[in-house]
């Protein structure tokens, strides 16, 4: 029960429900949209840079490690900066 408490937490953040008099305002999809791109950008970014780390220390053989997540860092964050372009 407490699992479904926390899941809820995280998507009412997420969603930003706002209740203004009554009424329940929604994000729009393009905002959710660009907050998501953010987040997953930044995830994996924070990927990269500890693959990056473990890779140099020689914990891990291969870079392919420490390429693949920056690939995605860089895709979605030219996915973000597109949609925050489309926004405006």
């Amino acid at each position: 029960m407490y699992r479904y408490v926390l899941l809820f937490k995280r998507i009412k953040s997420i969603v930003q429900i706002t209740i203004y008099k009554g009424d329940i305002k929604v994000m729009n999809k393009e905002k959710l949209k660009v907050k998501i791109f953010l987040i997953l950008s930044l995830v994996f970014a924070i990927l990269t840079l500890i693959s990056g780390y473990l890779v140099i220390t020689h914990k891990l053989d291969n870079a392919g490690y420490s390429v693949i997540p920056m690939l995605f860092t860089l895709t979605f964050s030219i996915l973000y900066r597109n949609s925050k372009k489309d926004k405006e």
